[in-house]
C-alpha cells in the first residue's frame, strides 16, 4: 500500500439520547411541532465506512404502517459530529413543523445523508426496554397532540451491534465488493491499490450562511479534463461544519483502496454528499 499525503492551505460503547417533542397547540387546531434529538456520545466508535450519524423520524398508527410507508423526509437530519474518530460529546437535530401524530425515532450510521445509504444502527428509541429505553431492532411511539405539548425522553445504547448479516453482536461485514460473510478468505479486494491522505488547514475561513459540510472529492483519468467529465469516484466528509462559523485548525480525510492512475482532488463547500 502506498500513501501519498497533499496538504492545501486556505463528521460500541454507550450513549445517552435525550428527545424533546414539543408544540405549540392552540384549542381547534390541527397543531404544528417539532421534536428536538439530543444525542450525548460516549466515547462511540463508528464504522471505517460512516460518513455521518443520521436521525430519521418516520409517522403512522403502528411501526409496522409507518415503517412501510418510510421516513417522512428521507433524507433526514444530520448531527454534526466527526465519523473519521471516537465520537465524544454532545449534538441535536431538530424536526419541525410536524402535524399531530404518532411518530416514530431512529439514529444510525450512513455513508449520505438518504435513509437507504446506511451501514450502522445507532439505535431507536423504545420506552418498553427496561433502564436503557433503547432497542436496535424497532422503535415506541412519540405523540403529538395537544395533550404531548411537552414530552423529554432518554435512552441509552446497548454495547451489542447488528452486524451485515442482521445478527446482535455478529462478526460479519461487508467487502469491498459489498459481500457479507465472516470469513476474511472471500474478501474482495483491489489487485493495486493505494491510499490518497488530504489534509486542509484552516485559517480563519468564513463558510458561505447556506453551506452544510465541507467535502472532498477525488477523480482519476489521464488529464484533468478526461477526469472531470468522468465524475468524481470517491467523497470523503472533513470533521468540521460550516455550521459553527469561521473555521480554524487542521482537519484531514484519506481516500482509500484507490487503483493505479492518475489522481486530482478539490475540496468544497456543499449541501449534500455530491460534487453535482
Amino acid at each position: 500500500m502506498k500513501q501519498t499525503s497533499i496538504i492545501l492551505i486556505s463528521l460500541a460503547a454507550g450513549l445517552l439520547f435525550t428527545a424533546c417533542p414539543h408544540q405549540d397547540l392552540q384549542e381547534g387546531e390541527t397543531g404544528e411541532g417539532h421534536i428536538e434529538l439530543l444525542v450525548i456520545f460516549n466515547n462511540y466508535e463508528p464504522q471505517e465506512t460512516t460518513a455521518m450519524i443520521m436521525a430519521y423520524l418516520w409517522e403512522g398508527a403502528t411501526w409496522a404502517e409507518a415503517e412501510d410507508a418510510g421516513p417522512i423526509d428521507p433524507t433526514g437530519q444530520m448531527f454534526m459530529v466527526s465519523t473519521v474518530e471516537t465520537i465524544t460529546g454532545e449534538s441535536g437535530v431538530t424536526f419541525s413543523d410536524l402535524p399531530e401524530g404518532t411518530y416514530w425515532c431512529g439514529v444510525f450510521e450512513t455513508v449520505g445523508m438518504n435513509y437507504d445509504t446506511r451501514v450502522d444502527t445507532v439505535g431507536y428509541y423504545n420506552a418498553g426496554v427496561d433502564t436503557t429505553f433503547n432497542s436496535m431492532l424497532e422503535p415506541s411511539a412519540l405523540v403529538i397532540d395537544k395533550a404531548n405539548e411537552d414530552v423529554d425522553v432518554s435512552m441509552e445504547t446497548l454495547v451489542l451491534f447488528i452486524d451485515c448479516a442482521g445478527v446482535e453482536n455478529g462478526s460479519s461485514t461487508l467487502d469491498l465488493c459489498g459481500t457479507c460473510d465472516d470469513d476474511s478468505d472471500n474478501d474482495c479486494v483491489p489487485l493495486v491499490s493505494g491510499d490518497v491522505n488530504l489534509e486542509v488547514e484552516f485559517i480563519n475561513w468564513e463558510p458561505d450562511p447556506n453551506a452544510i459540510m465541507y467535502m472532498a472529492y477525488v477523480w482519476v483519468g489521464g488529464s484533468w479534463s478526461e477526469a472531470l467529465a468522468a465524475g468524481e469516484i470517491q467523497n470523503q466528509m472533513f470533521g468540521v461544519f460550516p455550521g459553527g462559523g469561521t473555521a480554524n485548525g487542521t482537519f484531514d480525510v484519506t481516500f482509500t483502496n484507490l487503483s493505479e492512475g492518475t489522481y486530482f482532488s478539490g475540496v468544497f463547500e456543499t449541501i449534500g454528499m455530491t460534487h453535482a
